[in-house]
């Protein structure tokens, strides 16, 4: 399969406060007395005052809401409520209780691809409210958070050169029409000019497919000493299907494997709303703080696990941050390129991590933190132990899907269980790892990002993943880099 650099489609500026319990509205069901009850006292807990409290009434508790709604009696009602009682300039984040509806229904426009698909996430939506009057291709676009990380491998500006030089399209259009011939010829001229780690790997597909197979292993040994780290796509595509068979096949995903510990993660600024000329309606962070029901907590489950969240605030939990890499290559596969660099990244923190083969972490090991692939588990079973304050997210198709009836194990699972949050798709992600938190999620804990803060710096798209927990949780109170 070809390999081409996505860019962002759209700039925003970036301007506010930073996150913290003076710039957080917390946004209740008036019509549930347990969508205020929580909220309260989540909102006693962390100081926030009565003032960045906003009820909402007529809004419906189901699980889905369809966009014009939202729009109309959520996010202009709120930005109004804020506007009237001069705290727009000041709130960056937006914390929904529970009992307000977590998915939300939009129009598929024109053009889109299947992955681009309804409904989004109430979390995704509200940071991407300035996009929301544009075709829904525009706010499901790969990249479509601007304050989305942009992790660093070796080779990733020839990438982005390559990816701007318009023989890329032509040897692609070749290689579509298959003219292998012609695809070859485009890419061994860009390969003199941009010695790029996407321009080999393409390179080393056309020579596959069109027999030339010392030619092809050849170009993409090339392509992993020039940065190459994709794993789960070399392993997966169909282009380089005939070099599988070959002596030298092992030996050059041994070393895709070796050169992940080059990427390098970016630096973890604090979050400002998004603001598009033009706009009234800034993009804000957002998570919901729990949920109940059928796939949920209680509401006597929900304060403990909030209230223990917040108590472990600043206790640099003592436990390991895992990076688990299961069977399920659908699962794992998308994220497994950044766990090596992640994991080593956290130890240099003075934190353990450890990358570990399996499902779940092992039994009565502490859990600070989890990087999960699969799509259903049993957390009591597997007799770790969550600490107050972790993170923990399984890549799965409906880990967010919250709506009684619904399969797969809810993220509420790792809540329970005593995380400070979790997260999940609200539809199927079609296997994206844009649609999902990267291994460096928490890197930028550990530097001291908030919760919410942490999550949405590595969640590039953004639209369809739902947030749940503490957003202002944060166990490691270093200072955070510029």
């Amino acid at each position: 399969m070809l390999y081409a650099v996505l860019a962002s489609m759209l700039v925003m500026t970036l301007s506010g406060a930073e996150v913290g319990p003076a710039s957080t509205a917390v946004v209740i069901n008036a019509d549930s007395p347990a969508s205020g009850a929580v909220a309260r006292m989540w909102m006693r807990l962390r100081g926030i005052p009565e003032a960045q409290a906003i009820e909402l009434r007529g809004v419906p508790a189901g699980h889905r809401m369809p966009l014009a709604d939202f729009r109309l009696r959520i996010l202009e009602v709120v930005e109004a409520a804020l506007i009237e009682r001069g705290l727009a300039d000041q709130i960056s984040l937006i914390a929904y209780a529970p009992d307000l509806p977590t998915a939300i229904d939009f129009t598929v426009a024109e053009g889109a691809q299947n992955w681009q698909s309804s409904p989004g996430s109430i979390t995704g939506l509200t940071l991407l409210a300035p996009l929301l009057d544009q075709p829904s291709t525009v706010f499901t676009a790969l990249r479509a958070n601007p304050y989305a990380e942009r992790a660093r491998q070796p080779g990733h500006q020839l990438n982005a050169a390559a990816a701007a030089d318009p023989r890329e399209r032509e040897a692609y259009t070749a290689m579509h029409a298959k003219d292998f011939v012609a695809a070859r010829d485009l890419f061994t001229a860009m390969a003199k000019d941009h010695p790029a780690p996407s321009v080999y790997y393409n390179l080393a597909c056309v020579q596959a497919l069109s027999g030339a197979l010392e030619a092809a292993e050849q170009a993409l040994d090339q392509a992993i000493a020039a940065g190459w780290m994709d794993l789960n796509h070399t392993e997966q595509d169909d282009d380089l299907t005939a070099l599988r068979t070959r002596p030298a096949w092992a030996g050059l995903l041994a070393r895709i494997t070796a050169g992940e510990a080059r990427l390098e993660p970016d630096s973890s600024p604090p979050f400002r709303p998004l603001v598009l000329e033009g706009k009234r309606i800034p993009g804000r962070l957002a998570m919901v703080l729990t949920n109940l029901g059928p796939r949920g907590l209680t509401s006597a489950e929900a304060e403990a696990q909030l209230t223990a969240t917040v108590a472990a605030d600043g206790t640099a939990p003592a436990g390991t941050i895992w990076f688990m890499a299961s069977g399920d290559r659908d699962r794992t596969g998308p994220r497994r390129w950044a766990f090596t660099a992640a994991a080593a990244a956290v130890r240099g923190k003075g934190v353990s991590a450890e990358v570990r083969a399996g499902t779940l972490p092992p039994r009565d090991e502490p859990v600070a933190g989890a990087v999960i692939g699969c799509a259903d588990f049993n957390w009591p079973a597997s007799g770790a132990r969550m600490l107050p304050g972790a993170w923990c997210d399984h890549l799965t198709s409906s880990g967010g899907a919250l709506q009684a009836g619904a399969d797969q194990t809810p993220l509420t699972a790792f809540l329970r269980a005593g995380a400070a949050g979790a997260g999940g798709a609200v539809s199927e992600p079609f296997n994206l790892a844009q649609k999902f938190p990267r291994a460096f999620v928490h890197l930028h804990r550990l530097r001291g990002l908030s919760l919410v803060e942490a999550v949405h710096r590595t969640l590039p798209c953004p639209y369809q993943y739902l947030v749940v927990g503490d957003p202002l949780s944060r166990p490691w109170p270093a200072r955070v880099q510029p």
